[in-house]
């Protein structure tokens, strides 16, 4: 009996991940272009997936050495590392397993390559003058993967380079191409009638390429020049003006039903609205760490909103933030702010001041109160005072001051409220519901 086909739920899972994966690639080699633009985890994880890259890169380099050892001898050990070396990339490489594969650091593929250097380096002379001229030789192409990861350097995710970027890509490419082909569907050999699949099933069989002889489609006589990208718009087969996660999705959506597509729209929606909770709060954590300049302050603001304030919703994150701004400017408007907004603001000073013994934002607000203070009690006096009537052109450059505060965090300036607010009449606030 043969293996079970795929459902229609598979099939659709499956065409999805396929286009997620074919859309990280793009990024990535878009990316490269500035590699210095990927922070913090998104730097982790692109030098997580170009090590990978480098890895499966080195297995592919030991195919032909088929030698076997006895246990215990130095050829033994030595196929013992490049067992383990192809299990780890086979588990890389067959992510329509449904099991997550744990992730090649850098350190570990640094690791990796240590042992497998060291098995050769002992190979003892009985056992080389014995092996076949074509195990010789495969023995010489391991050496030269190795070489070339020496020449090429590990990935840094302090310091990325454009290699590494293109190298991430590769990477998700070959998540796509395997995702794609486990559907069953784009097996054409390029006589398709619908050139979408022609072109899905020409990236399938160059991601497949790459997952085993990714070193020898290398080219130059430093094997410095990379191969064609599956996701390239030069790609052999490409539909003319359009992106291979673009493709995918549609040929995905084709299979859906109205019902599943409503489901899915409204499924990115609350994804969205997630990650724009997420950036919210990654932008006021940093936010938070510029005023006080102290970096490592951004990591309990972002703790408590996301473990003590999950309800929060990014236009109130977004206005605390702004809040901050404006008490840290000490401009004279922080009791112009919603009393809902300011109560919010004082929740977290009390909260980083017991979980962190950190009493900066307390302080930063009360300076902020102290100041509404006096400039409210400084209004009257400037109106019969000649010798203050060269504060409009005072005002002019706090007002400067306020719009580089406001470039500096991003965030919209207020110093145009504040100045009407300070020389308008006054307006008593409007009663809460």
């Amino acid at each position: 009996m043969g293996p079970r086909g795929r459902t229609r739920q598979e099939i659709s899972e499956l065409l999805g991940r396929a286009a997620e994966q074919a859309h990280h690639a793009e990024a990535y080699h878009d990316a490269a272009a500035d590699p210095g633009l990927l922070q913090g985890q998104a730097a982790q994880q692109a030098a997580r997936d170009a090590a990978a890259m480098q890895l499966i890169e080195l297995a592919g380099c030991t195919e032909a050495f088929t030698v076997y050892g006895d246990a215990g001898t130095t050829l033994g050990r030595l196929d013992d590392t490049l067992a383990r070396l192809r299990k780890v990339r086979t588990r890389q490489t067959h992510p329509e397993s449904g099991e997550s594969p744990p992730p090649v650091t850098p350190r570990f593929l640094g690791n990796v390559i240590t042992q497998l250097k060291t098995a050769i380096d002992n190979l003892d002379d009985q056992s080389l003058s014995r092996m076949p001229a074509d195990q010789r030789s495969a023995l010489h192409s391991i050496r030269a993967g190795l070489s070339q990861i020496e020449i090429d350097g590990l990935p840094n995710a302090d310091a990325l380079r454009p290699r590494d970027l293109h190298y991430a890509g590769y990477y998700r490419e070959i998540q796509f191409g395997r995702l794609a082909k486990a559907t069953g569907l784009y097996d054409n050999y390029g006589k398709a009638a619908d050139p979408r699949e022609v072109d899905v099933n020409s990236s399938i069989s160059d991601a497949d390429n790459f997952a085993h002889k990714f070193h020898a489609m290398r080219t130059g006589h430093d094997k410095s020049r990379l191969p064609v990208s599956v996701v390239a718009p030069d790609h052999s087969h490409r539909v003319s003006g359009r992106l291979l996660s673009e493709i995918m999705r549609e040929l995905r959506r084709v299979r859906q039903t109205p019902a599943e597509q409503l489901k899915e729209i409204e499924k990115g929606r609350e994804t969205r609205a997630l990650e724009e909770r997420q950036d919210a709060i990654r932008k006021l954590a940093e936010t938070y760490a510029d005023i006080t300049g102290d970096p490592k302050a951004s990591e309990p603001v972002r703790s408590y909103l996301q473990g003590h304030e999950p309800s929060l919703e990014r236009d109130a994150i977004d206005a605390i933030r702004e809040a901050l701004y404006i008490a840290a400017a000490r401009d004279g408007s922080y009791m112009a702010i919603a009393e809902e907004t300011r109560n919010r603001c004082l929740k977290l000073s009390f909260a980083l001041h017991d979980a962190e013994r950190d009493g900066r934002l307390i302080d930063i607000l009360d300076a902020a109160e102290l100041a509404t203070q006096a400039s409210a009690e400084a209004q009257p006096q400037a109106a019969g005072d000649p010798r203050l009537a060269a504060q409009p052109e005072a005002d002019q450059q706090r007002h400067q001051a306020n719009l580089s505060f406001a470039e500096r965090y991003g965030l919209p300036p207020t110093g145009e409220a504040v100045l009407s607010r300070e020389h308008g009449p006054e307006q008593e606030p409007e009663p809460e519901p």
